[in-house]
């Protein structure tokens, strides 16, 4: 698009955003829009959209949210702090007002705080305070007001100051607002009374502004409590000092600020009453409505909704904008007073937040000096208007306007090139803009020839000693190296009209290049001797005619040029369209070449250049490079490097054959095919990685078929049969046809495959895998077949039926059918009587199901002949061929080729089953531990007693309890641990087709109830045509409970054998003899078998503890318990009966305490010191001492002698009890006579 196009589309958007209000939007005149008259050029790149989110970089600039326009961002505002002692007091609800004439603010009347620490000291003032524009300093004005007035505004007309209007909120009684005008003359320096308000349209918190001589007053309360906001609109003629009503506002509203702006006054916010759509109610509060007053046609208008609402904000014209300074907003109870510092558009409810102040504020001033602004005042309290907690603010600052502003717009670094692997050259940049009066717009610009090297780049025209510009229009670019296709640009954005907001707009940048570059990706490979391959370049030359070029140079795998080696170059003139080839080495195949142009856009050309590579290429890598003469020379060597491709492929494409199994004439994998075949071997070649077909040369090839067949020889490996052909040539570019016959007599498994040879530069990839088929010279032969003819077996649903056959060819279901002859079913559906024959028409199809393994073929099929009796006979007949065509062998529709008879099976029956052993009664029988239990049967079975397998007994409902016989051996055994078969406990006879079978077993400690139910029998007898049970209860008990009797327990070793009772005294080491009778309990009759005997006792507090398996005959058991070989008093000891497995004890008994004495009784050396005279014999007295650790409990039996040299007298033996025991010492004495 040209410049004067882009400012078509600039010139709608702005007409676009001010339909509703056209005379407030200012254009530029026509002059001002600065644009050269050139002739109109294509561009590389077009821009009209400078946003960020484009790539471009703002400095002071914005993004326009009405027309999308890049444009100047308003300079901040800065408040500063004036010099001097500032505000004498603190003060609100005052009005201010600046006079050109001594060029001072006046900040007039309101409410002051004269002591902070202090309540209730609040009151109206007529004070005056002025602040010098100069030098910046508030000082107490000698003019004061005649009466004091609050809550009212100022306005200038005639360059006196106007205050306004009045409202009495905290006095007491009430005052209503009295419509109070005065008026200062600075050229007198007096005030005086104006004519006030008319009566009944008295007001405070009004909204008041000055416009063309004239001061309106809008809105406002007259109420002390603000419950009468009116929407009246009162025009005051300061000339004539009269009032007149104008057209009323379209809300009521109160505590806002009338505006003059763009010829219009405007009314923001404030406290107003309206309805709130989502309350669906009318209601009273601060709100974000917006109108303006036309005072042309004397009307209102609703602007946009604002993004804020406020009320008791201060407000001023401020660089084309709105100043909404702090404000007032309630919610619920508490009120929030505004810290910030906002512009604001009432036609585009823009909003722009400039400052944020050190405290929030309402009711404060706000004005509008020259360049400056100023604020004075303000209230601070939580609540508007109440009497606690009163917050009045001496705050006050400025801010100055800047003299000028300025924006920076910089784009990203723009790439000229089509796509990264071309080249481009820089012709000119052009861009356009509008300047009105006062403002500034030029361009810099910096290019590089690599991305990095564009930020170390000098912008241009200049930056030093001072930064030039470009101004708008066409600049050339032609100065710029070649092949540098990276250009970036900033536009500087300047104004002078700072009040007025004129700025400058960028409407659009044109760049223009020469171009070269590839618009495909190059082929990786390039084939010599090939059909046509194409490279496809993007050319753009828009301001001159030229050439363009391909060009092609041999080169190693680096890219390093051959030096032995030319550029072959392809030229296509634009002038005369004509192609011009320069190949001094003859790299193109036969010297040919074509181009295709593309249509010329904006974006080029694009130029398909077609060529074939010659045989005689050098090297085996090439370089490509593509060029651009116009204006400038442009060119770009790709960084791909290409391959000289010389593989190339050899295949056998197709295989087909005169006769196909498969239904067409492909010959497939694995398929099988008659001796003799016609085979045509379709042979093609082309280049292995393109595809593409070859243009000349020389290429070689002959078959080879090789059958392994299944004949073997001596060693027993396969024979092989190899035929090859003669060498044939392969015509250039084209398939190869060739022509062979299958062997005619043999079978086997057929490798057909080929050879090629060159004697060009070429790498022959051969496809050497054979294709693999059969040759099938013979036919099927049947090799077996299930069941077994005229077999007897047993009828069913799914009655499998298979056949082998041996076949090379194979079958399939469309070569091979089955037919299945059920004599219930098919004997006699032709229409003649049942004869047990089965004919030909009376067969009836079946499916079956074929498989392999290599050349062994399985048929199956499953028939269901259930609807035979017994001895009925079926039959299945085959028809069909094999692949080859070979048929299967013949048989008659009688003897089919396999058939069976029917057998209906029985299963075995069970006639007798009896207790045997221990019964308490015929059908009951007792089990007890170590005792005999069994069972006497009889089975048969219909089939034959040869069908029956085994025979079983299940007790409890447990699949392991129990006892069985299996005929495959003829055995018996129990089915675990818990019954022991008996030495003779299995006797089987047979008779008269009646299996007689006993079985006995001994029930074992480890048969318990737990888990099983009692009483529960099952038997199971199964045979080939399955298990047959029957089961009864109530068939037997278990009673493991003994009744034990301790008939004896004795000390039977040594001297002294005694009972074992309370406080006998054993010999350690001893024997306790135990004596008990042991009886089953509910039989009374004696046990024999094995028990487990336990003793646990103390032995002087030390545990004396043991066990042994002890055997008990005819009920009898004799055990002798050993003794510790130890001294002390054997207590607590208990004796008890375990059962084998001494899970559950079976009796106990407790033993009285006793002694054991593990020392001998010593006698103590003889008193006797002397000699006994033999004068004195009769009366000889012998004391004799004992140490007896358990103390002397019998007689002691002393025996004297007297003997001499010659004499011996007889001995005399005495025998006395012990007279007494002292220190462990037992004494006796003995007198001799």
């Amino acid at each position: 698009m040209g410049r004067g196009g882009a400012l078509g589309v600039l010139m709608t958007v702005l007409m676009l955003m001010s339909v509703a209000w056209i005379p407030l939007i200012h254009l530029p005149e026509k002059d001002n829009i600065l644009e050269e008259t050139v002739e109109e050029q294509p561009t590389i790149t077009t821009t009209q959209n400078f946003a960020t989110n484009n790539g471009f970089t703002h400095t002071n600039l914005t993004q326009d949210s009405v027309t999308g326009l890049t444009v100047l961002e308003r300079p901040p505002i800065s408040w500063t702090t004036p010099s001097g002692f500032g505000l004498t007091s603190l003060r609100t609800g005052a009005c201010s007002a600046y006079l050109p004439s001594t060029n001072e603010v006046y900040l007039i009347g309101g409410r002051v705080d004269v002591d902070p620490s202090q309540t209730g000291d609040e009151a109206s003032t007529t004070l005056v305070e002025v602040f010098d524009m100069v030098n910046k300093t508030w000082s107490p004005s000698t003019s004061i007001l005649p009466e004091v007035q609050q809550y009212h505004n100022c306005a200038v007309a005639g360059g006196k100051i106007y205050a306004i209007g009045d409202h009495y909120p905290f006095a007491s009684p009430s005052v209503e607002a009295t419509g109070l005008v005065q008026v200062f003359d600075p050229t007198t320096g007096n005030w005086t009374d104006g004519t006030s308000m008319p009566g009944n349209q008295s007001v405070g918190l009004a909204g008041t502004a000055s416009q063309d001589g004239m001061i309106y007053v809008a809105g406002g309360v007259s109420a002390h409590d603000r419950s009468d906001s009116t929407d009246r609109l009162l025009r005051y003629d300061p000339i004539n000092d009269t009032w007149t009503q104008l057209a009323s506002m379209n809300n009521e509203r109160h505590s806002f600020q009338l505006v003059s702006y763009k010829g219009k006054l405007i009314a923001f916010g404030g406290v107003a009453i309206y309805f709130d759509p989502i309350a669906n109610t009318t209601v009273e509060g601060e709100t974000n409505l917006t109108e303006a007053y036309d005072p042309v046609t004397n009307t209102w208008s609703q602007l946009p909704n604002a993004s804020h609402r406020f009320s008791a904000y201060a407000a001023a014209v401020f660089n084309d904008e709105i100043i909404i300074h702090g404000g007032y907003e309630l919610s619920g109870w508490q009120g929030t007073a505004s810290d910030k510092t906002y512009g604001y558009n009432p036609f585009t409810n823009q909003w722009n937040t400039y400052a944020t102040l050190q405290v929030g504020m309402y009711d404060s001033t706000l004005v509008l000096a020259n360049d400056t602004l100023v604020y004075a005042g303000g209230d601070a309290s939580n609540t508007r208007f109440s009497t606690w907690s009163m917050q009045y603010l001496a705050e006050n600052e400025y801010h100055t306007n800047p003299s000028s502003h300025h924006g920076l717009l910089t784009s990203s670094i723009q790439d000229l090139r089509a796509n990264p692997n071309g080249a481009a050259s820089l012709l000119w940049l052009d861009y356009s803009a509008i300047e009105p009066n006062g403002t500034f717009i030029g361009l810099q610009y910096r290019t590089a020839s690599s991305l990095q090297g564009i930020a170390s780049a000098s912008w241009l025209p200049t930056t030093l000693p001072v930064n030039t510009y470009v101004s708008p229009g066409n600049t050339s670019l032609g100065g710029t190296i070649e092949d540098a296709p990276y250009l970036q640009y900033r536009v500087k954005f300047a104004t002078d009209r700072l009040m007025e907001w004129a700025i400058p707009t960028l409407v659009e940048v044109n760049i223009g290049a020469d171009t070269a570059g590839f618009a495909a990706p190059l082929p990786t490979a390039m084939q010599p001797t090939s059909a046509p391959i194409t490279v496809t370049t993007q050319h753009h030359n828009p301001t001159a005619e030229g050439t363009y070029v391909l060009a092609i140079h041999p080169a190693d795998s680096q890219g390093s040029l051959d030096a032995n080696s030319n550029w072959m170059r392809l030229v296509w003139n634009t002038t005369n369209e004509q192609l011009t080839i320069d190949d001094p080495d003859g790299l193109l195949f036969n010297q040919q070449a074509s181009v295709l142009t593309g249509p010329m856009t904006s974006a080029g050309q694009a130029v398909n250049w077609s060529f074939s590579l010659g045989g005689t290429i050098p090297t085996d890598y090439l370089t490509v490079k593509t060029s651009t003469h116009a204006q400038r020379n442009t060119t770009f060597i790709h960084p791909d490097i290409v391959t000289v491709d010389r593989d190339v492929t050899v295949e056998i494409a197709e295989l087909t054959a005169d006769f196909s199994s498969e239904g067409d004439d492909s010959v497939e994998f694995g398929e099988v095919l008659p001796g003799n075949t016609l085979l045509n071997v379709t042979i093609d070649h082309m280049f292995t990685n393109s595809g593409l077909r070859l243009l000349g040369g020389s290429i070689e090839a002959r078959i080879h078929m090789d059958l392994e067949t299944f004949d073997l020889d001596s060693q027993g490996e396969r024979i092989w049969a190899n035929e090859s052909s003669e060498w044939f040539d392969l015509p250039a570019g084209q398939r190869y046809h060739a022509l062979v016959n299958a062997p005619e007599a043999l079978s086997g498994e057929m490798h057909l495959w080929f050879e090629a040879r060159t004697s060009e530069e070429w790498n022959l990839d051969v496809a050497s895998e054979p294709m693999e088929f059969v040759i099938n010279g013979e036919g099927p032969t049947l090799l077996s077949q299930t069941p077994t003819t005229d077999a007897y077996i047993n009828e069913d649903v799914y009655q499998s039926v298979s056949f082998l056959f041996h076949d090379v060819g194979g079958f399939s279901n469309e070569t091979l059918a089955a037919y299945s002859w059920i004599e219930a079913r098919d004997d006699g559906t032709n229409g003649q009587p049942a004869d047990g024959i089965a004919q030909r028409e009376e067969y009836q199809p079946v499916v079956f199901y074929l498989h392999n393994e290599q050349n062994r073929w399985f048929v199956n099929v499953t028939v269901n002949d259930t609807i035979n009796e017994n001895l009925q006979s079926a039959r299945v007949l085959l028809e069909g061929t094999d692949h080859a065509g070979f048929p299967v062998p013949s048989t008659t529709a009688d003897e089919a080729h396999v058939s069976w008879v029917s057998r209906t099976p029985s299963k075995g029956d069970l006639l007798v089953f009896e207790p045997t052993k221990n019964l308490l009664s015929s059908t009951l029988m007792r089990f007890e531990p170590s005792q005999e239990v069994g069972w006497h049967l009889q089975v048969s079975d219909a089939n034959g007693l040869s069908d029956i397998s085994e025979v079983r007994i299940e007790l409890g409902n447990d699949d392991l309890l129990g006892l069985r016989y299996t005929t495959a051996d003829d055995t018996c055994d129990t089915l675990d641990e818990r019954l022991v078969l008996t030495e003779n406990g299995c006797i089987v006879s047979i008779n008269n087709g009646v299996m007689d079978i006993t079985m006995t077993a001994i029930v074992q400690w480890s048969f318990t109830l737990g888990g099983i139910v009692q009483g529960e029998v099952d038997v199971y007898i199964r045979d080939y045509d399955g298990t047959q049970h029957f089961d009864s209860t109530d068939a037997w008990v278990l009673e493991r409970e003994l009744t034990i009797e301790v008939n004896q327990l004795t000390d039977l070793d040594g001297l002294v054998q005694q009972p074992i009772e309370e406080g006998a005294i054993l010999m350690a080491g001893d024997k306790l003899h135990l004596v008990a009778d042991i009886t089953h309990r509910t039989s009374d009759t004696p046990y024999t078998g094995m028990l487990q005997l336990h003793w646990d006792g103390l032995l002087q507090e030390e545990t004396w503890r043991g066990s042994t398996p002890v055997t008990i005959v005819d009920g009898v058991m004799e055990y002798s318990i050993p003794t510790p070989d130890q001294s002390g008093l054997v207590q607590s000891l208990q004796l008890s009966l375990w059962d084998p497995l001494e899970t559950e004890m079976l009796s106990e008994l407790e033993v009285d305490s006793f002694h054991l004495d593990h020392q001998a009784p010593e006698i103590m050396p003889s008193a006797i010191d002397g000699t006994i005279s033999r004068y004195h014999l009769e009366a000889v007295e012998v004391g004799v001492n004992i140490k007896e650790e358990k103390g002397w409990s019998a007689p002691l039996t002393l025996t004297c002698q007297v003997r001499s040299l010659d004499i011996t007298w007889d001995a005399v033996t005495l025998v006395r009890n012990f007279t007494t025991v002292f220190d462990g010492k037992t004494m006796f004495s003995f007198m001799f006579d």
